[in-house]
């Protein structure tokens, strides 16, 4: 899990991507785009992901960002069986399926695509993540 920033040139304001990437198959298993990234914003988009995941073991690897320090997602993480893991200052390499996922998506869509809106960004990406 992994948040990245865009821009939304129609509102003059920066987006966080928030993406789930399951490592095993590779595939993103939840997104959020939003103005502001909050720890429940993260558990929102958690809890959407584990509604349609089968797997005995759930392991979610972050760096140490405020939004997934927080004691609510550690509670929710706690709550629901989650292990929590965290990578070390500077050490992108350490969390490398995000890391070259967010690569792609900057090439493919963030600086491909001028967005009027938030709107507007939310089906570029529902494009991209759900083809």
């Amino acid at each position: 899990m992994g948040i990245k920033y865009g821009y939304i040139h129609g509102a003059k304001r920066n987006v966080y991507l928030l993406a789930i990437i399951d490592v095993a198959t590779r595939y993103v298993v939840g997104w959020s785009l939003r103005f502001t990234m909050k720890h429940t914003d993260v558990i929102l988009c958690l809890h959407g992901v584990m509604q349609g995941y089968k797997a005995k073991r759930i392991m979610l690897r972050t760096d140490i960002g405020s939004q997934f320090i927080a004691h609510g997602l550690h509670n929710f993480c706690i709550n629901n069986n989650i292990t929590q893991e965290f990578t070390h200052v500077s050490t992108p390499e350490e969390n490398s399926y995000i890391e070259s996922l967010f690569s792609l998506v900057e090439k493919e869509v963030i600086l491909r695509y001028e967005f009027d809106s938030l709107c507007h960004a939310r089906e570029v990406f529902q494009r991209y993540f759900n083809p």
